[in-house]
């Protein structure tokens, strides 16, 4: 399928309410041509639209938006999120846990973006806002549930490639989901 063509159809799903479908389709792309080619799409989608896959995305699974989206992208996804007025903060507090606290994510660069654009400073200042009324209640403001405690906790992630291999690379041995989650588990007792 063309470029053009899968982001149509993306935008269809997505105006139809099929978000698991549009985040399949931009998965199958990602399967089939390759992590640059998502970048091109994901470039020319609407940040409305790759918000709608961030924000309502069954996150017990990864979503290949969460980690292949870029800061300026996400900080545009962040701003619209911002319009929504989620008074409980939510889904903004979901979207920048799962995304900025990736494995490979630079938390700095995202900030960064998002306090760049306007609006986003007053995203943030929601985002901190509510991890502070967490605080105060003495609850995690970090992932607060299973699901997205599965995205960003590597231990729970020690099937993925990437942490596979940074486990091998600390312990050769670490070579099934046991092994590597042992090996994580030493390396952070070491770091």
């Amino acid at each position: 399928m063309n470029q053009i063509a899968l982001i149509e159809k993306t935008r269809s799903l997505i105006a139809a309410g099929d978000i698991s479908g549009a985040e399949a389709a931009l998965a199958d792309l990602a399967d089939t041509e390759g992590d640059g080619a998502l970048m091109v799409v994901l470039e020319q989608l609407q940040p409305k639209d790759i918000l709608a896959v961030i924000r309502e995305y069954d996150n017990s699974k990864d979503s290949v938006i969460n980690l292949l989206v870029t800061p300026a992208q996400f900080a545009r996804a962040v701003v619209i999120e911002k319009q929504y007025k989620d008074l409980t903060r939510t889904h903004l507090r979901g979207m920048m846990n799962a995304v900025i606290f990736r494995e490979d994510a630079d938390p700095i660069e995202f900030l960064t973006a998002i306090g760049d654009l306007e609006g986003g400073s007053e995203a943030l200042a929601d985002y901190f806002s509510a991890c502070q009324a967490l605080r105060h209640q003495h609850l995690p403001t970090l992932p607060s549930n299973l699901t997205l405690e599965r995205q960003i906790n590597p231990f729970l992630r020690s099937r993925l490639p990437a942490l596979v291999r940074a486990a091998h690379a600390f312990d050769a041995q670490a070579i099934d989901e046991v092994s590597v989650f042992a090996a994580l588990r030493q390396w952070k007792n070491q770091f």
